[in-house]
């Protein structure tokens, strides 16, 4: 999920070429859903990471 909206938010990077600023750009990409998937897929990154992590304590 974060690949797929990694791929999508540089897609989006053309909006500045045509003349948008920075923050009309966030403003634009805030309202993507396909970019949110780059919010969801590093809080799954996360939590795996959380989850692998104590469950290797457990086990020591």
């Amino acid at each position: 999920m974060c690949s797929i909206g990694l791929f999508f938010l540089v897609l989006y990077l053309n909006v500045l070429s045509m003349g948008y600023s920075f923050f009309e750009y966030v403003h634009f990409i805030s309202r993507k859903m396909e970019c949110w998937l780059v919010v969801w897929g590093v809080l799954l990154l996360a939590l795996n990471y959380y989850e692998r992590r104590h469950k290797d304590a457990i086990l020591s």
